[in-house]
């Protein structure tokens, strides 16, 4: 079930990515989305077998929020990082 549910969410996304690369739209929204399936497949993983994640899975999970946001949001994710380190 997780499995399927991570495969189609994969699949969803990559169609998304070559739709907007072959018309020539912003890329922003369909990259998160792709993105996203992380969090999809982790809380529906969660959820489904009564567990918290493990420190690997909410490691991941935090740095490919990041990543995503990096990607998404460029500029706030830059005045974030000054904010912290500064």
């Amino acid at each position: 079930m997780k499995g399927a549910g991570g495969s189609m969410c994969n699949v969803l996304g990559f169609t998304f990515i070559n739709l907007a690369i072959d018309t020539g739209k912003d890329i922003d929204l369909i990259f998160a989305w792709n993105l996203s399936q992380t969090f999809i497949v982790l809380v529906a993983e969660s959820v489904l077998m009564w567990t918290l994640p493990d420190w690997v899975q909410l490691a991941g999970f935090a740095v490919g929020i990041l990543g995503s946001m990096t990607l998404i949001v460029p500029d706030l994710m830059s005045r974030l990082w000054y904010t912290v380190t500064c």
